[in-house]
């Protein structure tokens, strides 16, 4: 089975909008989706990008201390689409069932 993990990294806020008249607004956000084997955790792969928001009008705003991981992924998936991230899920894991148990990405170190 494979486990997949994301990470976030906030990679533009925009301090004050003052069209909207929110503060610390994300403008563009990097996300990192890890897959691992839960048997040979040896074996991962992981795929990245990138996504900018338009913020010229945002409904539901919420403060940038409230965001949690599960809203960024959720906005992420909003972005690119579910049928996608499951398709690079799905790259992922074949990525990584092709790789040997006993893979060692960096031999003799």
């Amino acid at each position: 089975m494979i486990n997949f993990t994301w990470t976030f990294n906030l990679q533009k806020t925009i301090p004050y909008d003052i069209n909207t008249q929110n503060s610390n607004v994300i403008k563009t956000l990097g996300w990192i989706i890890i897959g691992t084997d839960s048997e040979y955790t040896n074996k991962s792969s992981s795929i990245s990008g990138c996504v900018d928001f338009d913020i010229s009008s945002i409904s539901n705003f919420k403060p940038i201390t409230e965001i949690t991981n599960t809203d960024l992924q959720t906005w992420i998936e909003n972005r690119i689409g579910i049928d996608k991230i499951n398709t690079m899920m799905n790259t992922l894991e074949n990525q990584i069932n092709a790789l040997p148990n006993d893979w060692n990405p960096i031999p003799n170190a």
